[in-house]
């Protein structure tokens, strides 16, 4: 789930049993049914997410479908 300002923050850490991690990054102009279609398309998105969310989407081969 992507963050947008305090508020949803906040709404998420009062949340049980659901885990996440913050990871900062610039704000872009993309969505992710954009990405999702790259990924399908084997387009490199390593411009568009952080290291870690490419490495995610890699190692759990998501979106290929």
């Amino acid at each position: 789930m992507l963050i947008r300002n305090e508020e949803e923050l906040e709404i998420c850490k009062n949340l049980k049993n659901i885990n996440f991690k913050i990871l900062k990054s610039d704000k872009i102009n993309i969505s992710s049914t954009q990405i999702r279609n790259m990924i399908k398309n084997n387009e490199d998105i390593s411009g568009i997410v952080p290291k870690e969310v490419r490495d995610y989407i890699e190692k759990n081969n998501l979106y290929r479908e």
